[in-house]
C-alpha cells in the first residue's frame, strides 16, 4: 500500500501554527523563551559641601594632585551589590548593580569634590605634561549592605594615601570607616541612599584632613 504524504505547504502551515500557540501560552513561553532579566544599575549622588583649608594656610603656587585609579579587596571588586549576612555569609546581586565598580565611583566623587574646592588642582593620568607634586591612591576594604536579625545598614571602609612625587615619601595615610544608621527598610534604594551619605562624609573628612596636612608641609 502506498503511503500518501502531506504537501510541503501544509507541513509549514502546521509548523507555524504550533509556534504561534506556544508563543501565546504563558507557561510554555516562559520555559522556552526565558531570558535573564536585565540588571538595574545604581549610582551615588549627594550635594557637595566645599571644604576650606585652615585660615593660617598660605600657598604661593598651585599644587597638583594626581588621582590614580582606586582598587578594591575581595569581594568588592565588582559592580554587583554586596550583602553581608552574619559573620560568614556573603551574597552578590546580579539584578542590582552599581553603574561601575565602587572603586571608580569613589574615585570620581573625590576627584569632583577636590576640583570644586580648588585648593589643589586634581588631575588624572591621561592629562599628559602636567608637573604634579602629589599622588592620591585608594583602596576599598568594605562597601556593603549589612543585614542583622532585625536591622539593616550600609558600611564602608576605605584606605586613602598621598605621597610626594619628588621624593616618593608617604605624607598622608588614613583608613576611613563609616556606618549608616540602622533601618528596618531592606531595599536597594535604602542601600544607595546610605552609601551616598557615607561617601559624602568620607569626602568631607578626607579633604579636611588632607588640606590640614598639606598646609603643615607647605609651612616648612
Amino acid at each position: 500500500m502506498i503511503k500518501k504524504h502531506k504537501p510541503l505547504a501544509i507541513k509549514f502551515a502546521n509548523f507555524f501554527k504550533l509556534i504561534a500557540v506556544i508563543a501565546f501560552l504563558p507557561s510554555c513561553s516562559n520555559v522556552i523563551f526565558e531570558t535573564q532579566p536585565h540588571p538595574i544599575y545604581y549610582t551615588i549622588e549627594y550635594e557637595t559641601k566645599p571644604i576650606l583649608p585652615p585660615a593660617s594656610c598660605h600657598r604661593s603656587e598651585k599644587n597638583y594632585l594626581m588621582v590614580w585609579d582606586f582598587d578594591s579587596s575581595n569581594p568588592y571588586e565588582t559592580t554587583k551589590m554586596v550583602v553581608l549576612k552574619g559573620s560568614h555569609k556573603i551574597e552578590r546581586s546580579s539584578k542590582h548593580q552599581w553603574i561601575c565598580e565602587p572603586a571608580t565611583l569613589l574615585k570620581d566623587k573625590l576627584l569632583k569634590d577636590l576640583e570644586n574646592d580648588r585648593f589643589v588642582m586634581a588631575v588624572i593620568p591621561w592629562m599628559h605634561g602636567i608637573p604634579y607634586q602629589y599622588n592620591l591612591t585608594g583602596r576599598i576594604e568594605k562597601w556593603a549592605w549589612v543585614e542583622s536579625k532585625k536591622h539593616y545598614h550600609a558600611e564602608i571602609s576605605v584606605l586613602l594615601q598621598v605621597w610626594s612625587e619628588e621624593n616618593r615619601k608617604l605624607i598622608f595615610k588614613k583608613v576611613y570607616t563609616l556606618q549608616g544608621p540602622e533601618s528596618n527598610i531592606n531595599t536597594p534604594d535604602a542601600f544607595v541612599s546610605q552609601i551616598s551619605q557615607l561617601v559624602r562624609k568620607l569626602s568631607e573628612r578626607f579633604r579636611r584632613d588632607f588640606y590640614t596636612r598639606l598646609c603643615e608641609i607647605l609651612a616648612r
